[in-house]
């Protein structure tokens, strides 16, 4: 059935006309042949000719039977009405888009759409586009033409000014504009997205802080400071890794999970000098002392038990051929001019690390803090999505020694420094809870106690003694079987009691002095080799010594040089493979070994006994040369050759020893 806005759209096709024939009428008193409109009757107010055929006057009262859908009629002023605010067929494609067969409208719509409504794809949300289209900001959009004109350089200072600190602006691919900001603001950061490279040649990044991101030629980031007051990076990759379910090394996982992954590849048919990161820093300061500059910076932060490195350097040959030229090289280059230590200066040749090391090693301790009175702490947080940072202190206890301790529970710190105890310190192995300890080096092992070292990962509480001395050797019960506690066989342990420090609870931690146990470990596949632990080539020379411990603090059983049975030292070799090992220094068999070509000269037995491949030569000097030899020994003997005889100096001075002649037989 034909609905209501149908029929009066037919309506107004039919009879359109008709209102403009009233109207006429209402102006020039026109008259209507009736016989043209034999349906329309007149209100009784005109006069009404009985014949239908003469004319008749038609007003705004004049009916017309059945428009409505219920079947109602309705005069021509209604109809007019309706017609004036309806939609004219000659609208259609002049003032209004005509739809397609499908609905859907076939004609571009011009004028401000700003306040349209839109809904995406996936969304029940309903937007005005002007609102989505504020969502990023173009240039464009503010009136810049970006043509590299001064004047738009004028317009678009301008426009910066009007931007607010953290707005996002994006450059169209039509833009010339080179990034310049004459007159940035150091309190504002603007980021800059260009959808191509910035014309010109070393165009410096836009702003001052601002980071610019261009996507042109590849991916560039880029930011520049005169007087920001903040600090952060033009592009910074996070990654943050919660999963306890990852199974690493042990499960033949060697690849690390990282916040950023850099791959290059060199093909077979590559000339070369390809890299997956090239870092490089220009440095044009003049603070030598002030600041710092450099190439890369690699920082490791262990706060847990996992193992840390901080460089992996791995460099792989998988070609299975003889190598050539630099097959596998790690290089560290330092170039320079003149001397770093002049030969005049007055501490040349004495051990120090002057101004320029090629490859330098710190080893120290992480200094902690003091402990503080009415100090807030935090506890030792390891769930999903902490980050567990000790609170360390450094505790000076009644041994006289520096320990670590941190809060097991955080809290507020009391007004009084608490007794941190001596921690016992002995060997022991802890299988599925049970402690077996060999031997005690010191204190006494307690129950209530905690137990820390290498492992347990977290400390344990000594439930109970099964077994053994009191306090000392024997077996005892731990509060955590699980195999994170198990350590090795006669694992080297603390133990110490909890403190409690107003509402802190203080575990203890470990010693605060460190040791490295190596700066420099070779390891490698039996049968593999390595000619030179290290080399110095013939252009180099040596202005003090090779290696230099002089400064060095010595424990009794520490050495410069350590060496294994039947290791020589080698004193003249000439870098040829011939000229190696002609005079050498050894100890073997119990007695230290003089060779030449690997042979033994002389050697000293572990008793004292000289033993030597020919006869002890005295030193020679004449009677006047004994005399005067300065500060003489007992026992000391030389040959004379005025009286060609051995003289020995004794508490009464030089004596002659007598001689005779040596028999034939």
């Amino acid at each position: 059935m034909m609905n209501k806005k149908l029929l009066v759209i037919l309506y107004i096709g039919v009879l359109g006309s008709f209102c403009r024939i009233e109207r006429a009428y209402s102006e020039n008193k026109t008259r209507l042949n009736h016989n043209i409109y034999p349906y329309i009757y007149t209100s009784p107010e005109y006069i009404y000719s009985k014949n239908r055929r003469n004319s008749e006057f038609l007003d705004k009262y004049s009916v017309i039977l059945s428009i409505y859908q219920d079947g109602a009629s309705g005069t021509l002023e209604q109809i007019g009405r309706i017609a004036d605010n309806s939609l004219q067929q000659m609208d259609v494609g002049a003032f209004v888009a005509p739809l397609d067969e499908n609905k859907m409208m076939n004609a571009p719509v011009s004028g401000d759409v700003s306040s349209a409504i839109y809904k995406t794809y996936y969304s029940s949300f309903r937007r005005k586009i002007s609102d989505k289209l504020s969502d990023t900001l173009n240039l464009a959009d503010f009136g810049a033409l970006l043509n590299g004109s001064p004047e738009d350089q004028n317009r678009i200072q301008n426009i910066y000014n009007s931007l607010h600190d953290g707005d996002v602006v994006e450059l169209p691919t039509s833009s010339k504009w080179q990034g310049n900001i004459e007159a940035s603001d150091s309190e504002k950061h603007i980021t800059w997205i260009f959808h191509k490279d910035i014309p010109g040649a070393y165009t410096p990044p836009a702003g001052d802080g601002d980071a610019n991101i261009i996507y042109g030629g590849g991916l560039h980031v880029q930011r520049r400071d005169f007087y920001t007051k903040g600090f952060g990076y033009p592009a910074n990759f996070f990654y943050w890794n919660d999963d306890s379910n990852y199974c690493g090394f042990y499960c033949g996982n060697y690849m690390q999970n990282a916040a950023a992954y850099f791959r290059a590849i060199s093909g077979p048919t590559s000339g070369g000098n390809t890299s997956p990161i090239y870092a490089e820093i220009d440095s044009y300061g003049q603070n030598p002392s002030g600041s710092y500059d450099v190439g890369l910076t690699v920082g490791v932060g262990k706060f847990g038990q996992n193992s840390t490195w901080g460089i992996v350097d791995g460099t792989n040959d998988f070609s299975g051929k003889s190598p050539g030229a630099f097959a596998s090289w790690n290089e560290y280059d330092v170039w320079t001019n003149g001397p770093d230590i002049k030969n005049w200066d007055v501490t040349y040749g004495s051990p120090q690390a002057g101004h320029r090391s090629v490859f330098f090693v710190a080893a120290s301790h992480n200094q902690p803090k003091k402990w503080l009175a009415s100090e807030v702490v935090s506890g030792l947080s390891t769930g999903k999505g902490d980050l567990p940072t000790p609170y360390l202190i450094d505790v000076l206890s009644s041994d006289n020694t520096h320990y670590v301790w941190y809060p097991a529970k955080g809290g507020k710190t009391g007004t009084i420094s608490p007794s941190f105890p001596v921690p016992a310190r002995f060997n022991a192995t802890i299988q599925k809870g049970r402690m077996t300890v060999s031997r005690v080096i010191n204190g006494k092992i307690k129950i209530g106690d905690y137990v820390t070292g290498e492992k347990p990962i977290l400390p344990v509480q000594i439930i109970t003694q099964i077994e053994g001395i009191e306090n000392s050797v024997g077996v005892y019960q731990v509060s955590d079987s699980s195999p994170a506690t198990d350590t090795s066989n006669n694992a080297p342990l603390y133990s110490a009691a909890r403190i409690l420090d107003g509402s802190v609870i203080w575990q203890f931690g470990e010693e605060l002095n460190s040791s490295v146990s190596s700066v420099l470990f070779v390891s490698g596949h039996d049968g593999d080799a390595v000619d030179t632990m290290m080399a110095v080539d013939k252009n180099v020379t040596v202005g003090n010594a090779m290696v230099d411990s002089t400064l060095a603090k010595f424990q009794s059983n520490s050495a410069s040089l350590r060496m294994g049975k039947g290791q020589p030292i080698d004193f003249t070799g000439n870098g040829t493979l011939a000229g190696a090992n002609k005079h050498t220094l050894d100890y073997d068999n119990g007695a230290l070994r003089y060779k030449v070509d690997g042979v033994t000269m002389v050697s000293i037995k572990d008793n004292g006994t000289i033993i030597s491949s020919l006869p002890v030569q005295l030193p020679t000097m004449t009677r006047a040369q004994i005399h005067a030899y300065p500060s003489p020994k007992q026992g000391m003997e030389l040959y004379d050759v005025n009286d060609h005889s051995i003289a020995i100096y004794t508490n009464s001075g030089w004596k002659l020893v007598s001689i005779f002649d040596m028999p034939e037989k």
